[in-house]
């Protein structure tokens, strides 16, 4: 018979007031989600799904004391958040695009930057 432990007491468990808040969320999210979704079938699109996901979760914000212009305003918190993080993914530490200073067939990003010893140094190319 195996014992299962129970997990680690750490800081990533909720406060009662976090965890109060979020239940209670949840439970007017579900609401607001029968409403706004009462008229999708079968045939309706994903965007008409999101559509009414989207419109619950704005109901709901409203319902916990947020104003419409916060609620606009925290989705361009959320955009600005997700073009941020696209950006980071596609430049390197140095801000560069990846990829930017890779070597391909034919380039001279692979070379050494010395010049050939045997090279004159009035042939030398001047940095």
């Amino acid at each position: 018979m195996t014992v299962k432990k129970p997990p680690d007491s750490d800081n990533s468990e909720l406060s009662e007031v976090a965890n109060d808040w979020l239940r209670q969320f949840l439970k007017h999210i579900e609401l607001h989600l029968v409403d706004t979704g009462g008229h999708l079938s079968s045939e309706s699109r994903p965007h008409d799904y999101h559509l009414a996901v989207l419109q619950a979760v704005k109901l709901t914000l409203l319902d916990s004391g947020m104003t419409a212009q916060e609620f606009r305003d925290l989705l361009d918190v959320v955009a600005r958040q997700d073009e941020q993080r696209t950006a980071i993914k596609e430049t390197d530490a140095m801000g560069y695009p990846v990829g930017y200073f890779t070597t391909t067939e034919g380039s001279f990003a692979g070379e050494s930057l010395e010049s050939p010893p045997d090279l004159p140094p009035d042939q030398r190319e001047t940095w």
